[in-house]
Parts: structure tokens; sequence; C-alpha cells
């Protein structure tokens, strides 16, 4: 990664970070942080946008998933299409891994 942390050559995609505060919650703790920098390969990017069905992340949560307590999850597919993009927000700086 740019900023020396380590990461996993299989991950199709990093987003690096700056803890910006960390809140105590009775449970756990609530890390906050400000994204620094993203490393996408080359084939999760259709034109100037990250495709998420091909990075396919792995999502975790505390919550339920069905009957299963917490779990892990995928995307899955896409189901629709949301709003029109503007052109002039597209993502404008995504590098990319060789």
């Amino acid at each position: 990664m740019a900023n020396g942390a380590p990461a996993a050559d299989e991950l199709p995609a990093t987003v690096q970070c700056r803890l910006v505060a960390s809140v105590a919650q009775p449970a756990n703790t609530l890390f906050i942080g400000e994204v620094t920098g993203l490393d996408v390969e080359a084939r999760c990017v259709s034109g100037p946008n990250i495709d998420l069905c091909k990075v396919n992340p792995l999502l975790f949560s505390f919550g339920k998933c069905g009957d299963a307590g917490p779990t892990y999850a995928s995307l899955g597919k896409a189901e629709g299409v949301a709003w029109a993009q503007d052109p002039t927000a597209k993502l404008k700086a995504v590098r990319t891994k060789k």
C-alpha cells in the first residue's frame, strides 16, 4: 500500500484511512477515519467507476442475516439502477494496481 500498511496481494481493492477519532461505546469502540488512499485492480474498474460486483467485497455484520447471528456476506448481484450520475462528480483519482 502507498502508506506502508500491510495488505494481502489477493485483495482486489484496499482503502487506506487516517484515524480521526475513536468513540468508546458500551460494547465496543467506534473508529472514525478519513480516507487517504484507494488502490483498485484495473479489472475492477469500469470507466471512471469501481465495479463493486467485480470487487465482491466481504462484509461483516454483528446483526442477523436470516436465522444466522453475526455473519460475513457478499454484495451479490446488482438489483437495479439507482440514480443517474453527475459526470462532474465521478471518481477522478483511482490509482489502479498493475
